[in-house]
């Protein structure tokens, strides 16, 4: 059924992702990746179009949520901040935690019987990645240009704009490494390639050489994305991003005012995770409570988080 804002009128059929259902106004606008072939058989007027060709997979998930709200649209945004999570880690490294692990999470028992591996670079050494705070910044200014998309098409304002800490990579690179791994650019680029990474036993995947968010093999952009829009990924692909750590925006909306999104593993400092913590405030502004679900090896290292991997029933209980 349509609705009107901003002088237009918005239909919710053919969602890529939509604003959550709310007594203000029950649908909000409708937002599509970037794919020429699949926006070719959707008529404009159900859409708006955003860019994603920057990012690896492609989907707005990944750096955009829509959150039910009380306001003249009925909804409001919750977007990643490169700059606010490169903003934390710097903060924290010149506060002299530069030393600790970046990524706090532990292996459990059954992991290690998998050989599974975890990062093992520090605050410091994430922060020297080749061209880190570059693409924080590049990255922040493709989010703000959808972001201004969205407030010429639907009257969106700042303040229904919300920010989390969230940093980008590139996705074909060896950023993430496992103890006692190299970079590819050093003399054991041979030795490490030659060495599998496995992610889960239950997937059946075996991946080589590198724990970067990135993955040669079939992961969920093979799985979830049809072959014509996946030419789209020939293109310049060496510059594309995928989030460093579990993207924390790309989780699900419940109901009353609950959110459930990836538990990040960012770097603890006073017993806090220094992500986590800043997500968690930045929802509680917005009026949410989150729940973290860790999703490490089930969906981040297959270049995917909580939002991906799941489907929700909703109950619809306004007529409109």
């Amino acid at each position: 059924m349509p609705r009107t804002s901003a002088g237009k009128i918005w239909r919710a059929k053919g969602t890529r992702q939509a604003a959550s259902d709310c007594p203000v106004h029950p649908l909000g606008p409708t937002s599509y990746r970037g794919s020429k072939v699949r926006l070719s058989e959707v008529p404009p007027e159900y859409g708006i179009s955003l860019d994603t060709s920057w990012l690896y997979v492609g989907h707005v998930d990944e750096f955009l949520q829509f959150l039910p709200a009380y306001n003249e649209r009925g909804w409001i945004i919750m977007v990643a901040d490169p700059l606010k999570g490169l903003d934390l880690l710097k903060k924290a490294s010149k506060a002299g935690h530069g030393s600790v692990k970046a990524v706090s999470r532990s292996l459990q028992v059954e992991e290690k019987k998998q050989e599974l591996c975890l990062p093992r670079q520090t605050i410091q050494e994430a922060l020297k990645f080749k061209n880190f705070e570059a693409i924080q910044k590049s990255s922040a200014q493709r989010i703000e240009a959808n972001l201004n998309i969205l407030k010429r098409e639907t009257g969106l304002t700042d303040k229904d704009i919300f920010r989390v800490p969230m940093p980008f990579y590139y996705a074909e690179s060896d950023s993430w490494l496992c103890p006692g791994q190299k970079p590819s650019d050093s003399n054991a680029e041979e030795d490490t390639s030659k060495t599998p990474q496995k992610t889960s036993s239950k997937t059946g995947i075996t991946l080589k050489g590198t724990m970067g968010p990135g993955y040669k093999a079939k992961s969920i952009v093979e799985a979830g994305t049809p072959k014509n829009s996946l030419q789209r990924r020939a293109v310049d692909t060496a510059t594309q991003v995928l989030a460093l750590w579990p993207g924390t925006v790309n989780g699900l909306v419940l109901p009353d005012q609950k959110v459930l999104a990836p538990k990040p593993w960012g770097p603890v400092i006073n017993k806090q995770d220094i992500f986590a913590n800043a997500v968690s405030e930045v929802y509680a502004n917005a009026g949410f409570n989150v729940t973290y679900q860790d999703d490490w090896f089930s969906h981040f290292k297959l270049q995917g988080d909580v939002h991906c991997g799941s489907n929700s029933w909703r109950a619809i209980d306004i007529k409109f």
